[in-house]
Order: structure tokens, then sequence, then C-alpha cells
């Protein structure tokens, strides 16, 4: 048992974030590390140290992991069809 009774709908979004942060955390590791196809590097050594930092030849997203493919659902549509998007942008 806790030390505090937290009402259930509580404790059910909070253990909902969880598995939503773990599943995001899962999928990002499978991501490239940049977006566009680009070519690996390594680093210079640094002072006192046989570290040097790399990155492998990068392929790019594919269609699937694009970012205009993310994120673009019905709620998205709506809002742009409601004018508030371009709205929200402008500034005083």
């Amino acid at each position: 048992m806790t030390r505090y009774d937290f009402p259930q709908d509580l404790s059910d979004a909070q253990l909902a974030l969880h598995q939503t942060q773990f599943e995001y955390e899962q999928y990002a590791t499978t991501l490239p590390w940049s977006a566009e196809p680009m070519p690996g590097w390594e680093g210079d050594k640094q002072l006192h140290s046989a570290f040097r930092s790399s990155k492998p030849d990068s392929p790019g997203y594919c269609r699937s992991q694009s970012p205009h493919s993310v994120g673009r659902g019905e709620r998205w549509k709506a809002v742009e069809r409601t004018g508030w998007g371009p709205l929200r942008l402008r500034r005083a």
C-alpha cells in the first residue's frame, strides 16, 4: 500500500505516461542520428583522454520515420481548418 491514497484516475494517468515515455524512448533508439542522409564523422582526440567522438554514416529517415508523417492526425487538420494555427504564430 502506498503512503498516500491517490485517486485511481491519477494513478492510471501516471502509468500511461510512463508507458508512453518508455515506448517513445524505444522508438527513438531505432532512428538514425540524422533525418537526412549524411556521412559519418570522427572527432579529434581530446586532451588527457583517448576518447574520440564519432558517428557512423546516416541513411536518413525513411518515409514512415519522417517528422511530417508523425502527429498529422485529424486533430491537427482541424486546427488548420479553423485558422488558429497561423494566428498562434503571429506576434503581438
